[in-house]
Formats: C-alpha cells, sequence, structure tokens
C-alpha cells in the first residue's frame, strides 16, 4: 500500500513523497516552471555495477567470461525493458503533478500501485 505526504515550501515549490512496501520512493516537486522526480526501490540495477542504465557494457561485464557475459546480457535484456516502463509510469507522474493533479490522493495512489502490478506481471518481476 503506498502513502504520500505533500509539502509547500516559501518559494512554491510542491513537494509530494510517496512510500511504500520495502524502500519503495518516489519523490515528485514541482513549481509554476515544471517538475522533478525521483524514484528508488522500484528500477531493476545490473548485478554487476549496481547502475539502472547499465545496457551489459560496464567493465564488470565485459572483464567475465564468455559464458558469464552471455548471461549478463541476458539479465540486462529482461531488465533494460522493465525500466523502460517505470520510465514511463514516473513521466507521466510527473506530467500529472505538473498539470494541477493531486498525486497524492488515495485514486492516484491506488493508479500507481495498479501500474506497479501490471509492469511486474507484463515483464515477470
Amino acid at each position: 500500500m503506498l502513502e504520500s505526504t505533500t509539502s509547500r515550501d516559501a518559494d512554491g515549490f510542491v513537494t509530494t513523497s510517496i512510500t511504500g512496501d520495502g524502500n519503495l520512493s518516489i519523490v515528485v516537486t514541482t513549481d509554476q516552471k515544471g517538475g522533478s522526480i525521483c524514484s528508488n526501490g522500484i528500477k531493476e540495477v545490473c548485478p554487476f555495477c549496481g547502475r539502472q542504465d547499465c545496457y551489459a557494457a560496464c567493465d564488470d561485464i565485459l572483464e567475465l567470461p564468455t559464458t558469464d557475459r552471455d548471461e549478463a546480457c541476458l539479465s540486462a535484456d529482461a531488465r533494460i525493458p522493465f525500466n523502460s516502463a517505470i520510465d514511463g509510469m514516473e513521466s507521466l507522474i510527473l506530467a500529472a503533478a505538473c498539470e494541477g493533479v493531486d498525486i497524492g490522493s488515495a485514486a492516484f495512489l491506488k493508479a500507481i500501485e495498479t501500474t506497479l502490478d501490471s509492469i511486474g506481471n507484463n515483464f515477470g518481476e
């Protein structure tokens, strides 16, 4: 179950923090000019270098024997589409926040949960 808190500072920045099970967190900050989003605990990381955006080209993978490198590439082949789907969800959350949608509302939080479940189901996570 996701929970949220929202705060507004004196400069007009609105920050909504969404947290869930484990270390899942999404922090969205907006003002009149746009916004930013930062998430943790959602995207899959490379098991070798720990980066989310590694396409099986990090130095740690390139130094592996060929059979292990092939396995690492298969891992990246599954991880990259999953992370791309999460990127799409994050973009929609940020766009909604920038347009004034209450992303901390119960209905929006439920929509995020449903989206995360669907992404997990579609990508076998």
